[in-house]
C-alpha cells in the first residue's frame, strides 16, 4: 500500500510540473503575441517615417506610433488571459492590471 502511495504522489508531482510548465508556455506566448501585435509595426513604420522627416503627417504618425508601443501591456495582458480562455471581462482585467503596474503611465 506504501508504494502505491508513493506512486500516485510521484505521479502527482509529475502532473504539477506539467501544469507549471503549460502556465509558463502560456504566458510567454501570450507575452510574445503582445510584443508582435504591438512593436513590429511601429519599428517597421518608424523606419518608413525617416523618408518623411519634418512633415506634420510624418510626426502624427509617429506620436500614434509610440502611443501604440505603449499599450504593450495592454494587449500582452489580454492575450494571455484569451490563451487562457477566460472571459472578455477577466481578460479586461488583466490587461488593465498589467498596464497599470508596468509603469506606463507615470
Amino acid at each position: 500500500m506504501t508504494s502505491t502511495i508513493m506512486h500516485a504522489t510521484k505521479m502527482n508531482q509529475k502532473s504539477n510540473g506539467a501544469h507549471i510548465k503549460k502556465f509558463i508556455v502560456d504566458v510567454l506566448n501570450g507575452t510574445s503575441l503582445g510584443i508582435v501585435i504591438t512593436l513590429i509595426p511601429s519599428a517597421l513604420v518608424s523606419q518608413l517615417l525617416l523618408l518623411f522627416t519634418g512633415t506634420p503627417v510624418a510626426t502624427k504618425i509617429g506620436f500614434m506610433t509610440t502611443l501604440i508601443q505603449s499599450t504593450l501591456p495592454i494587449v500582452a495582458g489580454f492575450s494571455v488571459g484569451q490563451i487562457f480562455k477566460l472571459s472578455a471581462i477577466d481578460s479586461g482585467s488583466i490587461a488593465l492590471a498589467m498596464f497599470v503596474s508596468s509603469g506606463v503611465v507615470t
